[in-house]
């Protein structure tokens, strides 16, 4: 019954929790369409600008953001309102770039030979690393 329900404020206030699923996830696809961009050939040097420019913003964006809330005495406020400035950087840039088909080019690189090629760049980033890791030991 519609006259029985409490309306707490913490019911009308209430927030869903970031999605650090779905950032991760964003961020993935964000990294291979760079990289991809980036083994393709197709950077461009404004795409690498704007790579830096959105980061240094949104890391100044979500500083202020977080500071702002915090002196208001909220700090459950403030790293939602940090996480929502990165979340929405990600997000957008995520359907920007998604928007050029960087899978195909991804596809190009790899050719026929697509999972062979994978398996042997693992082997060697592998290898790379054991040697890294030795060399630091010693």
């Amino acid at each position: 019954m519609p006259w029985m329900r409490l309306k707490s404020p913490e019911r009308r206030r209430r927030t869903p929790e970031p999605d650090l699923w779905r950032l991760g996830l964003d961020t993935r696809e964000v990294i291979l369409a760079r990289i991809s961009l980036a083994l393709s050939g197709r950077l461009t040097a404004n795409e690498a600008r704007r790579m830096v420019a959105e980061k240094q913003s949104a890391a100044y964006r979500a500083h202020f953001a977080y500071l702002q809330w915090l002196l208001q005495g909220e700090p459950a406020a403030a790293k939602e309102a940090a996480f929502d400035i990165y979340h929405r950087a990600v997000r957008s840039n995520r359907k920007r770039l998604g928007r050029g088909h960087w899978r195909t080019s991804l596809q190009d690189l790899l050719g026929d030979d697509g999972p062979k090629a994978l398996r042997r760049a693992q082997r060697a980033l592998q290898k790379k690393i054991a040697a890294l890791t030795l060399r630091t030991r010693s």
